[in-house]
């Protein structure tokens, strides 16, 4: 009996660990800068072969220009109606 409640805590677990992992995991994207827009607090930029609007979040100043290739993980979201990708860390180059 004690074995039965063992395994199924345990499965308890193991479902919400993958619960929780998938829930927070980043995906890595690549591509080049094709556009650039500024706002305050940030910047939405457009990269070749990433379809959702990018959003970065940043009070800092980010030095990128259009034509940059860049690396970036984030999170999609939802914002009046589109998708967006929210970065999370950004590279610059291949």
């Amino acid at each position: 009996m004690k074995t039965d409640k063992l395994f199924f805590i345990l499965s308890i677990f193991g479902v919400l660990l993958i619960i929780f992992i998938g829930a927070y995991r980043s995906v890595v994207y690549e591509g080049e800068i094709s556009k650039i827009n500024s706002f305050n607090g940030g910047m939405t930029l457009n990269v070749t072969d990433v379809f959702e609007s990018v959003v970065i979040f940043s009070d800092e100043l980010i030095d990128l220009k259009v034509g940059d290739k860049i690396r970036f993980t984030g999170r999609k979201n939802w914002n009046q109606g589109s998708e967006q990708i929210i970065v999370l860390k950004i590279w610059k180059g291949p």
